[in-house]
């Protein structure tokens, strides 16, 4: 009888052991690259930022501006200082250090306007390989219409294609009067697998 409850005592765990087994603790997926992060506090910030007005019929705004930001003490303002018959674009160009397949974008930031209507700004981002823009990101020139006195979170995610390497952001006004301006805070651009 003492042998068999030896046995017992040993089995059980043993059994358990053998038919038991914890399930391996899985690997985190890995963490998205931050491609680009603004929070516009800085000169540094500001400097990334480029006028992208074809026609040079009006001067853009491009400037960290201390009214009413989003957080911090600024925010990047892009307008124009009298009214445009074309269209206007702050842009900033970035580049992937991944460029392997199978990757997704993340856009974030906090956007406002003034005196604008939906569909007249947009966040924008093209795609670039090889020194070449290729296309829209999604195939949609518009990734976000902006629009709104306050300011709005906004988060979209896309995928990027194949042999990109290189992302041109851009803020877009279509053909902004005095005045009309949008405020971008906070923007965070990652990509993920």
């Amino acid at each position: 009888m003492r042998i068999r409850q030896l046995l017992c005592s040993v089995a059980a765990p043993l059994a358990a052991l053998l038919f038991c087994v914890p399930a391996r603790a899985a690997t985190d997926p890995p963490q998205p690259e931050v491609a680009a992060a603004f929070d516009f506090e800085t000169p540094t910030d500001l400097t990334a930022w480029h006028d992208e007005d074809r026609t040079g019929e009006a001067p853009s705004i491009i400037a960290l501006d201390p009214v009413n930001p989003q957080s911090g003490k600024f925010s990047l303002k892009v307008g124009v200082d009298r009214d445009a018959a074309t269209s206007h674009d702050a842009y900033c160009r970035i580049t992937t250090k991944d460029r392997s397949q199978n990757r997704k974008l993340m856009v974030d930031f906090y956007a406002r306007t003034t005196l604008l209507h939906t569909g007249e700004a947009s966040f924008r981002v093209l795609e670039w390989a090889n020194g070449k823009p290729t296309h829209w990101i999604g195939n949609k020139e518009n990734l976000v219409a902006i629009a709104g006195n306050g300011w709005t979170k906004y988060h979209e995610e896309a995928p990027l294609s194949d042999g990109t390497d290189d992302l041109n952001l851009y803020v877009f006004l279509l053909k902004p009067t005095a005045g009309e301006a949008v405020w971008i805070d906070d923007l965070k651009v990652k990509i993920a697998h």
